[in-house]
């Protein structure tokens, strides 16, 4: 029955935001709107679990996406879909659809509780933010915090960042802005600032300071936000560290590593 219910919860996952995108019910709020000078439009659908569900489920999202129809904008929404909604479904069917798998889950674990007897157990909680980090004509990053929690010692949560070419519509990533000849030297970086960050000598290893790793095993994360002063790297939990650090965000001012920047790269004006 665990199992049965952990994988639901899944697919609500993948369901869930993008229903939150096509549709509108009675518990999802109106749009917020961001807009600023030389950027895309972006707005912000909400949608919650109605309260009859709150002893057992509850769950919020809260997305963003475009409102223009440019090339651009149209691509960066396809790329949150696949980011969050990993399916070819019918977008018709899908208002119906998520609302009959969080009535399914809700039975779920409701016959758990009831199963086991269980009167005072937390409810099952699922919550995803997104937030639009910058937004200009070099560049789109976007933030989506999620945590779920379906029993256990403690929830989980998980980070994502999105960074995007506004006109195009492509993902940008860190080779778009570092080559790769120089990418160690980025890592070294990107080390010396975790080690300052959580006050560990230069000198000693992160693996004999709490980490789950050595310094010779350390990669920077391939999930950064391409902020406007500083590039955001962020490790989920467990990846480096042990869960009592949470998600370990290490940022780089964008001054001190220009110097490793290609030549032609559009993503800062320096």
């Amino acid at each position: 029955m665990a199992r049965k219910t952990i994988n639901i919860i899944w697919l609500i996952i993948s369901l869930g935001l993008f229903a939150s995108l096509v549709s509108c019910n009675q518990n999802q709020s109106q749009p917020q709107e961001i807009n600023t000078p030389d950027s895309l439009n972006f707005k912000f659908l909400e949608l919650s679990n109605p309260d009859s569900y709150n002893d057992f489920l509850t769950y919020h999202f809260r997305i963003p996406f475009s409102t223009d129809t440019s090339t651009g904008a149209i691509l960066i929404n396809k790329t949150i879909q696949k980011t969050v909604f990993d399916d070819d479904s019918n977008l018709d069917k899908l208002e119906t659809l998520i609302h009959q798998k969080m009535e399914e889950l809700y039975q779920e674990v409701h016959a758990l509780n009831e199963n086991l007897q269980i009167k005072s157990s937390l409810p099952y909680e699922y919550w995803l933010s997104g937030e639009v980090v910058r937004n200009d004509r070099q560049c789109i990053s976007i933030v989506m915090d999620n945590y779920y929690f379906s029993g256990g010692a403690h929830g989980n949560s998980n980070i994502t960042a999105l960074n995007f070419n506004p006109k195009t519509g492509q993902k940008i990533e860190i080779y778009d802005l570092i080559p790769i000849d120089k990418q160690e030297l980025f890592r070294n970086v990107v080390l010396e600032t975790l080690k300052i960050k959580y006050s560990i000598p230069l000198s000693a290893d992160i693996e004999e300071n709490g980490f789950l790793i050595s310094d010779s095993s350390f990669t920077f994360a391939n999930n950064i936000l391409f902020q406007t002063k500083k590039l955001k790297l962020i490790y989920q939990p467990y990846e480096i560290g042990p869960y009592s650090l949470g998600a370990i965000q290490i940022e780089i001012p964008i001054e001190s590593i220009k110097h490793l920047f290609h030549k032609d790269q559009q993503i800062y004006k320096l």
